[in-house]
């Protein structure tokens, strides 16, 4: 015979002949119990009904009916580490440009100018993105699709008064500025900018010169874009950029394309600073001692990027004629001296040897033991032209500032690319540009943090958005809730952001 459970006393007594009760683990429920009739048994068979509640030891806790369970009100969880981590680090961005434009408008400006930064997208998803971010919530109502915002493009694109006063209050205060130049590909009827021109990669199609001016110091950021006709050269709108634009200390940082004797000529002429990347077979480029000598021709080094690097400053002398008729007694000609420093970079002059010896070894045309013999002097060099007045170290330093502007003009440029070809509007171009100009420089105010917890070799902008974009918040029961990736991603940012960081993971909006 089946042994009866036996429970203490303060369940025992709420068992009943129509009642049962249940131990699941070491907690107790009581359930309704009630006799059917087992057809196949022909007898009779007791079954659990209705769960009544929890037994504790001070009385039943009822189950609640379902009527008396109040729906829960959720919202759709949204993005909100990344969009509240630019809206932090771009503050001063949004109240300057509330200087110059209506704060409906500057906040639009701005929420686009961060989606570029977040998941850049044609117009077409624009609003999508919008309307999946936190900044709906705090920007709301916005007429951010592609038909609302033709209008806007326009009335930014015609009022260059205000983006140059805009950019006015960024460009104060630069000690060292630096110009680049870029060209997009526009098939634009309608667009006079729109000119065929030569770029590096060759390509003849109809082009926009888009000149770009970043701040090297105090703080690493973009300050003035201007967008030319694409068949003019970059030195021949520079010296007009840098009157609008009111900027000093100017320097032209050139790539290896701008290294002609014209190009050289044209600086000198428009006073134009410069430092310039010569190819290596420059007949400038005095390898003579170097290749007599070896490592020991070079007359300093310095490290960079834990790297060693040796330079060998030589002098070139640039005699050119003056203008005008000489007074009696003066020369018709003056002298300007350029430097030209060649730098080694062991580690560089390694890796370049050993790709050529894999190509030779594999037995690849054109690469032999002999030409490695000719070559492997010039390996690992980079020499550099310029009539800066700085030391061999601080030159190439500012000319590395170059890489990690191309590096931001790409994180963006496939956008810039994808709304030339069909943007017919010249003015509503140039406030597509505009809003691409917010874009990075909020780039670079993710960059900038990076950059300087020397943390550039772990991590890039485009890893801190990915990790920031799994922090989404959801409003359940009118109460925001933070939905947060891993715990390690959030102490590894805040390394690099730890303000920020605090901010967004602790104090959840209210």
């Amino acid at each position: 015979m089946r042994e009866k459970n036996t429970y203490p006393d303060w369940v025992e007594k709420h068992r009943s002949k129509n009642r049962e009760i249940k131990k699941i683990k070491s907690n107790y429920y009581l359930y309704e119990r009630k006799t059917v009739y087992d057809k196949e048994t022909k007898k009779p068979k007791k079954i659990s009904g209705t769960y009544i509640g929890k037994i504790t030891e001070t009385g039943i806790v009822k189950a609640q009916k379902r009527a008396d369970v109040k729906p829960v009100e959720a919202g759709y969880p949204v993005e909100y580490g990344a969009s509240q981590l630019l809206d932090m680090l771009g503050a001063d961005i949004l109240a300057n440009l509330k200087e110059y434009y209506r704060d409906e408008l500057a906040e639009l400006i701005f929420v686009i100018g961060k989606i570029g930064v977040i998941e850049p997208s044609p117009f077409k998803r624009m609003s999508l993105v919008y309307s999946n971010s936190f900044d709906s919530v705090i920007y709301p109502d916005m007429k951010i699709n592609k038909n609302q915002l033709t209008p806007i493009l326009r009335e930014l694109g015609e009022n260059r008064a205000a983006q140059l006063g805009f950019m006015n209050l960024f460009a104060k205060g630069s000690e060292t500025i630096v110009f680049d130049g870029t060209r997009l590909v526009s098939y634009s009827e309608k667009m006079d900018m729109n000119r065929c021109g030569y770029n590096h990669c060759g390509i003849e199609d109809p082009q926009i010169n888009l000149l770009y001016c970043f701040s090297l110091s105090p703080q690493k950021m973009p300050v003035y874009f201007k967008a030319n006709a694409g068949d003019k050269t970059d030195i021949s709108v520079i010296k007009d950029a840098i009157g609008e634009s009111g900027t000093e200390n100017v320097i032209m940082i050139a790539d290896k394309g701008f290294g002609s004797d014209e190009n050289f000529r044209l600086y000198k002429e428009n006073d134009i600073d410069y430092i310039v990347p010569l190819k290596r077979n420059d007949s400038s480029i005095d390898y003579g001692e170097i290749e007599n000598k070896g490592i020991r021709a070079y007359t300093g080094t310095f490290t960079f990027n834990d790297r060693s690097i040796f330079y060998l400053v030589q002098q070139n002398i640039v005699i050119e004629k003056k203008k005008g008729r000489p007074k009696a007694g003066e020369r018709n000609y003056k002298v300007k001296k350029d430097l030209i420093i060649t730098y080694m970079d062991q580690t560089m002059k390694t890796k370049e040897i050993r790709d050529y010896s894999r190509r030779m070894t594999s037995g690849r045309a054109g690469y032999s033991l002999e030409d490695l013999q000719e070559k492997e002097t010039a390996m690992g060099t980079l020499t550099l032209r310029s009539c800066v007045n700085m030391d061999p170290q601080k030159l190439y330093e500012t000319y590395k500032e170059r890489e990690i502007i191309e590096d931001a003009n790409k994180a963006y440029k496939h956008v810039l690319d994808d709304t030339a070809s069909w943007m017919q509007d010249e003015k509503a171009y140039q406030g597509w540009l505009f809003l691409n100009h917010i874009s990075l420089m909020l780039y670079y105010r993710l960059f900038n943090p990076i950059k300087q917890k020397g943390m550039v070799s772990r991590y890039s902008v485009e890893d801190v958005v990915a990790m920031m974009k799994r922090v989404r918040i959801q409003n359940i029961n009118r109460q925001w809730n933070l939905l947060a990736g891993t715990k390690v991603e959030h102490q590894k940012l805040r390394e690099i952001y730890p303000d920020e960081i605090y901010q967004i993971m602790e104090v959840v909006p209210k």
